[in-house]
């Protein structure tokens, strides 16, 4: 099956994380792509970690873009389209990062009259009325986004071949991690609360992998890394570390997070705020589940896992959950869920 995926292959957003681990599942399963990417990401760029082929297209600004770099190439895509042929055209939404639904709509109605089959993949419900949805023939959401007519399929897990972890006995290693709305000042100031008033018996040490690491104030107690990791480097980061802590800002609609399942096949303990980011997830056991988005809340958390009698237990126990997520919902099984219903 030959694919064209529209997506923006290289922003700072879950969405494009997603599609770096669909099309590498299902590459391996003997599928092709042509990918028609964004030409700008944002102030930021991710530098020397994926490598794009010669199957990747620039054609498109995101809504980071300058009002006059936002235009689709429709000429160039129309070319492509009409050159490969794909089986299918999907699109890899995301609203702010597809700002020129004009264009869009009209190359998916192009591949309609091609007679390709087209796929919606969302990543949240967040869909502009812009956006010709009922040329699609195939809507295809995660759990915890509700669309009409929409087939659900769950966003993956990294399978990711991990070392045994290599953990601190003299202090607590907590990362944090994300793609921007990681409240990781506040989680710095949190430890740093919890350094200076000797809440634990051991120090805790804060590593911080950020995309923009100078809106963050640097303390003695954290150590704050940027830019990307290859997808290997960081899980095992994450695998050495005590805990992960993801705090995200809640949000009115529904979405996924693909950190949060980053996290997951990284098998590292997580402490998370409940949210629309992670709904989905309630109740599984693969997470700690901090009540509100508090700073006196994050603290109680981090406090209540940092016991030395029953951490041992609590990360066992926690592992076992997430070996079990990555084998219902791991890339490869996704991967095969999206080719029986796209073939």
């Amino acid at each position: 099956m030959k694919i064209l995926l529209i997506s923006p292959w290289n922003t700072i957003c879950g969405v494009s994380e997603m599609a770096h681990f669909l099309v590498q599942a299902l590459e391996a399963r003997g599928h092709q792509f042509v990918i028609l990417a964004n030409r700008f990401a944002g102030e930021y760029q991710p530098v020397g970690v994926r490598q794009d082929g010669s199957n990747v297209h620039r054609l498109f600004g995101t809504g980071f873009a300058p009002e006059g770099e936002r235009a689709f190439d429709l000429d160039r895509a129309m070319e492509l389209l009409t050159a490969e042929r794909p089986d299918v055209v999907a699109l890899n939404y995301q609203d702010f990062t597809m700002p020129d639904k004009r264009r869009l709509n009209g190359l998916l109605q192009a591949a309609k009259d091609l007679g390709c089959r087209t796929a919606l993949l969302l990543h949240d419900d967040c869909v502009s009325r812009e956006l010709v949805t009922g040329t699609f023939d195939y809507v295809i959401t995660p759990p915890s986004v509700e669309f009409f007519r929409g087939v659900t399929i769950d966003q993956g897990i990294p399978e990711v071949q991990l070392s045994p972890a290599h953990l601190s006995a003299h202090k607590w290693n907590i990362a944090c991690f994300g793609l921007g709305r990681n409240k990781s000042q506040r989680l710095i100031e949190v430890v740093r609360t919890i350094n200076e008033r000797s809440l634990l018996t051991l120090p805790i040490q804060l590593t911080i992998h950020a995309a923009r690491p100078q809106q963050l104030e640097h303390s003695t107690e954290t150590t704050v890394i940027a830019g990307y990791l290859d997808v290997t480097h960081l899980a095992q980061h994450l695998h050495d570390s005590h805990a992960c802590v993801i705090w995200y800002p809640e949000i009115a609609g529904r979405s996924t997070s693909s950190a949060f399942r980053f996290a997951v096949g990284s098998l590292v303990p997580i402490i998370c705020n409940r949210s629309n980011w992670v709904a989905d997830q309630a109740g599984n056991g693969c997470w700690i589940e901090v009540p509100q988005d508090t700073p006196e809340a994050f603290q109680a958390a981090i406090i209540r896992t940092f016991q030395p009698r029953t951490y041992t237990v609590m990360r066992d126990r926690m592992t076992r959950l997430q070996r079990l997520a990555i084998q219902r919902s791991g890339w490869s099984e996704i991967a095969r869920q999206y080719e029986a219903l796209l073939q």
